[in-house]
C-alpha cells in the first residue's frame, strides 16, 4: 500500500499545480506582479495563522541521541543499501535536469518559443499539472505494484524525452498535449522514487531517509542556475536538450553501476 499512499499524498500537490497556474496567470494579467504577489503573501500568511492551530499529539517515545548521530547513522545505513543511494541520486539527478523544465525554462518557452503572455503560460504549467494529476491516481489504483525501480527508469526517461519534443513544437495545442504527458512521467518519477525508498528502508529508517530525500531538492538550485545560463546563451530548447540528454546519461550510468535499483 506504500505506492498508493504516495501516490495520493502527491495528487494534492498535482491538483495545485492545475488551479495555481491558472489563477496566477489570470491575477498577472488583472492586477500586474505587485497585485498578484500581495495576494500570494496574503495566503501564505493565512496558512502560517492556521498551521499555529494545529495540534501534535506528544510521542511516547523519545530519543536521546543528538540530530547529528541521527543523520550519521542514517548515512552510513544509506551506503550499505544500495537501492537507497541510487533512489536518492535519481532524485538529485531528476532536481538538476528535470525540474528546471516547468519551473525555470517553462515562462521563456512560452514568451519567446510560444509567443503568449502570463495566461498562455499559467495554461501550459496547468496542462502539466494535469498529466501529474492523472498520473497520480493511474498509480494510486495500482495495487502490488511491481518492478516498481524498472518503472522509475521508464518514467525518467519518458519525463525528459518529453522534454525534447516539447523543444521543437512551436504549436501552442501541440505543447500542452506533450506538457500532459510530461506531467505524467513527472508524477510517476516522484511517487516512484519514494516507493522504492519506504519499501527498501526498515522502519526505523524511514524518517532519516526520507530527510535526506528533502535534502535531495536543493539540487534544483544548481540545476536552475545552470538551465537559465545556457537558456542565456542558446535559448531554452538547447537547454532543455542539454538537460535531456544530460539527466537519461546519468540516470543510464547510475542504473548500470546500481543493478539493485532495477530490480527494487
Amino acid at each position: 500500500r506504500i505506492s498508493t499512499s504516495v501516490a495520493l499524498i502527491n495528487s494534492g500537490m498535482n491538483l495545485n499545480l492545475i488551479i495555481g497556474p491558472l489563477i496566477g496567470g489570470i491575477l498577472f494579467e488583472a492586477f500586474g506582479p505587485e497585485g498578484a504577489y500581495a495576494l500570494i503573501s496574503a495566503l501564505y500568511i493565512s496558512s502560517g495563522v492556521c498551521a499555529l492551530f494545529i495540534r501534535v499529539s506528544r510521542l511516547t517515545e523519545q530519543t536521546r541521541e543528538s540530530v547529528w548521530r541521527l543523520v550519521l547513522g542514517g548515512l552510513r545505513y544509506v551506503k550499505v543499501q544500495q537501492a537507497l543511494w541510487a533512489g536518492l541520486l535519481v532524485a538529485v539527478i531528476i532536481n538538476l535536469t528535470g525540474f528546471p523544465f516547468h519551473t525555470t525554462l517553462m515562462p521563456i518557452f512560452a514568451k519567446d518559443v510560444l509567443g503568449t503572455d502570463a495566461r498562455g503560460l499559467g495554461l501550459l504549467i496547468s496542462a502539466f499539472g494535469i498529466g501529474a494529476l492523472f498520473g497520480s491516481f493511474a498509480l494510486a489504483s495500482v495495487q502490488n505494484m511491481k518492478h516498481t525501480g524498472r518503472l522509475l527508469i521508464v518514467a525518467v526517461i519518458v519525463w525528459h524525452a518529453s522534454m525534447v519534443v516539447f523543444s521543437t513544437s512551436t504549436s501552442f495545442p501541440t505543447s500542452l498535449a506533450v506538457l500532459v504527458v510530461s506531467g505524467m512521467a513527472f508524477s510517476a518519477t516522484l511517487v516512484l522514487i519514494l516507493t522504492v525508498l519506504l519499501r527498501t528502508a526498515l522502519p526505523e529508517y524511514r524518517g532519516r531517509i526520507m530527510g535526506l530525500r528533502v535534502l535531495a531538492i536543493y539540487a534544483h538550485t544548481f540545476g536552475s542556475l545552470s538551465s537559465g545560463g545556457m537558456a542565456s546563451l542558446w535559448g531554452a530548447p538547447v537547454a532543455a536538450n542539454i538537460n535531456a540528454v544530460w539527466g537519461v546519461t546519468m540516470l543510464g550510468l547510475l542504473a548500470f553501476i546500481a543493478p539493485k535499483l532495477r530490480r527494487a
